[in-house]
């Protein structure tokens, strides 16, 4: 064989093995970008599902000297934060392959968090004629455990992208 087919024929050959490689590369990469978009997108509406429904439990649940737009009663507010709830739980459950394990376990946990305080409140609601009264303990309880939740929530989504 001649030396010109031989040198030819090397590079030819590491050319096929260069280009072969950077596809399957550039394929990963591309998948990676993929996942992490997907993750960024599910990241950003956990988080604004989690203050719909915290947002609903501080309304359900506020003081009577605060007002809200149409001045909904507690129950019909009880209902919209149940809506909301379950609405977050389908999502997080919909989307947990774009999550991190600790993001999954953390959402569970939350989600956990927020079931007992609506059920907790139904069953206030439910116990009491004075809705006002009934509902006076557990404003400040569920935005002091929702409020430091809030934040332990938002630093493990961010640190999962």
């Amino acid at each position: 064989m001649s030396p010109l087919l031989e040198v030819l024929g090397g590079a030819v050959g590491g050319a096929l093995c260069t280009g072969l490689a950077s596809y399957y590369v550039g394929k990963r990469h591309g998948r990676e970008q993929l996942r992490y978009g997907q993750r960024v997108e599910a990241v950003k509406e956990l988080f604004t599902l989690i203050r719909e429904v915290q947002w609903e439990l501080v309304n359900a649940s506020a003081p009577p000297d605060i007002e809200f737009e149409g001045n909904p009663s507690r129950e019909e507010r009880a209902d919209t934060m149940s809506d909301n709830l379950q609405e977050l739980d389908a999502y997080r459950r919909d989307n947990s392959a774009w999550l991190t394990e600790e993001t999954n376990k953390l959402m569970s946990e939350v989600v956990d968090l927020f079931h007992e305080a609506l059920q907790e409140l139904l069953d206030r609601l439910e116990e009491c004629e004075d809705k006002d009264a009934a509902v006076e303990p557990i404003y400040e309880k569920t935005v002091d455990r929702t409020g430091d939740k809030m934040f332990e929530i938002f630093d493990e989504l961010v640190k999962s992208l």
